[in-house]
């Protein structure tokens, strides 16, 4: 199914499909692997079967590729290429594995670690583990910045083929985070769409659907401007902090 999304993408956009990034449900293979040529990438396994019965499955809805190329980000390992040891690649992955790991955490009614508590073995584990999917709203290359105006843009084009393929993982995700507010263009567009009876919590990061057992964290770019990487990340547990106090536990009980 997933190749006909793209597909269909590219006929809209008059591109050739090879122009088009490929996203969806994250590989997971035997774990990252380092290629002869220095590069890091997950190979396809079970990640199917493992969304299908992982009781947190967690959606990441971004704009687009920063790079003048596009490549697979299901294969992604958000690992340093041309270096052997697994280290993190850049801020904009960091950022990404500390959010994920937090929500997987808030989502098992763990406790919620500090900033400086968080290890960098633990985050490239998780990330690489953790059943998750990560889609781009924007699915042609970009480089440096993602205009308001060319997101929405390409939405109106093709986003109901986003909708399209978020329908046809074998579960619906439960915690959707959206990297990017960017004037609530993907919530309004993309997430609301699907999920009408959202309810605003926790100075507006929070969105919940009681009806649907659906988180949505309406949230920055990884690589946010003129934010600390600290400061967000303390924000946004804050907030998950606040919503489970507002919510109990009851919220864990996901479908």
């Amino acid at each position: 199914m997933n190749n006909q999304v793209f597909q269909k993408i590219a006929d809209r956009l008059n591109l050739p499909s090879d122009a088009i990034g490929s996203d969806g449900i994250k590989f997971r293979g035997n774990g990252p692997t380092i290629s002869e040529t220095g590069y890091w990438s997950n190979e396809s396994g079970d990640e199917l079967i493992r969304w299908h019965l992982s009781r947190v499955r967690i959606l990441e809805l971004t704009k687009d590729l920063n790079d003048t190329e596009v490549w697979d980000i299901r294969t992604e390992t958000g690992l340093k290429n041309h270096v052997s040891i697994p280290t993190i690649g850049c801020r904009w992955y960091h950022n990404l594995m500390r959010w994920e790991y937090l929500l997987n955490e808030f989502a098992n009614g763990r406790t919620l670690p500090e900033f400086t508590k968080l290890d960098e073995n633990t985050l490239i584990n998780s990330f690489n583990s953790v059943s998750s999917a990560r889609i781009n709203c924007k699915k042609t290359a970009g480089c440096g910045s993602c205009p308001d105006n060319v997101l929405k843009e390409h939405i109106a084009r093709y986003g109901d083929v986003i909708l399209e393929q978020i329908q046809t993982f074998p579960k619906k995700p439960n915690i959707i985070l959206i990297g990017g507010c960017s004037g609530n263009i993907i919530l309004k567009k993309i997430v609301k769409e699907l999920y009408s009876n959202l309810q605003i919590f926790a100075n507006g990061w929070i969105h919940y659907s009681e009806k649907e057992r659906i988180i949505v964290i309406n949230g920055y770019n990884p690589n946010p401007r003129y934010r600390k990487d600290k400061d967000v990340y303390g924000e946004l547990r804050n907030n998950l902090l606040q919503f489970r106090f507002r919510k109990g536990t009851d919220f864990l009980n996901f479908e």
